[in-house]
């Protein structure tokens, strides 16, 4: 209550009167409205805001209340004078007019991937586009590291989106023969052929990606790859060199090429 009212005061007062008590529900017996109309008399002796709050927890209450005009309540409430379903924070008033700023684009990121051909890999992403991802990383076979890059396409921004990838990489030589080893698949003929074992691969795969397009998305990728790489040693390890007379016949390292499915499970998190 106001501590300090003079005579000028005391005549305002008189002359407000009428004003306060259009703006007060009629139905005053009600203990509630006795102490919305307690509230409402105090703050607007001390705040305007604070009886604009008083004025947004009586409408809260199921109560029909004209807002301060121009206040953050009016505009929770729609023609009829009914509260929207939104609370009073100034986002979901925002919402509330329509005027809410769209969620803020996610342009980085990084993702884990396991599958073939390079078995695990990490990646940086960017998204130079919404609707298109580009990585490049780092990944192994289990037998050397290796380096790869693509691009992916995921033309819905919804929670579930088909994909379309295409990528390459290059996995460098390495010793596979503890894998071998590791199998009880250790033979000295073919101990020369895996010592170094690389590969060079392009994978197109298509897909299903689950998550939220700005923040994190699981994804199943499958389709063919294109596997390209040198076998060293095999001249050695089936002793096909061939001695006639005055001449021999021997044969440098075959390139191999091959057409195989592949296939990855994925997880991209935004930054």
């Amino acid at each position: 209550m106001c501590t300090r009212v003079g005579l000028s005061g005391f005549l305002m007062v008189l002359l407000t009167a009428p004003a306060f008590a259009a703006e007060i529900p009629a139905d005053a017996d009600d203990p509630k409205i006795a102490r919305y109309q307690q509230e409402l008399s105090e703050a607007r002796c001390e705040d305007p805001k604070a009886a604009e709050d008083a004025r947004f927890m009586h409408a809260l209450a199921g109560r029909h209340v004209d807002p301060l005009p121009g206040s953050a309540v009016a505009n929770t409430l729609d023609s009829t004078h009914n509260l929207l379903p939104v609370s009073a924070s100034p986002n979901s008033l925002a919402l509330a007019k329509g005027k809410a700023k769209p969620q803020r684009m996610r342009w980085f990121g990084a993702a884990l991937e396991v599958g073939a051909p390079d078995i695990i890999s990490v990646s940086a992403i960017g998204r130079p586009l919404r609707w298109m991802r580009l990585m490049f990383g780092v990944g192994t076979d289990l037998v050397s590291v290796g380096v790869h890059g693509g691009i992916t396409v995921v033309p819905f921004n919804t929670k579930v989106s088909p994909s379309i990838t295409i990528e390459g990489g290059r996995m460098f030589e390495g010793d596979a023969n503890w894998i071998l080893s590791a199998f009880g698949m250790s033979d000295k003929t073919v101990s020369g052929v895996v010592k170094q074992f690389g590969y060079d691969y392009a994978n197109g795969h298509l897909g299903l990606e689950f998550g939220s397009p700005n923040r994190c998305m699981f994804y199943i990728h499958a389709g063919m790859s294109y596997v390209s790489m040198q076998v060293h040693g095999l001249q050695a390890a089936t002793g096909a060199s061939t001695t006639m007379s005055t001449s021999s016949v021997t044969f440098s390292d075959p390139n191999v090429t091959l057409w195989t499915p592949s296939g990855k499970l994925g997880l991209v998190v935004y930054m």
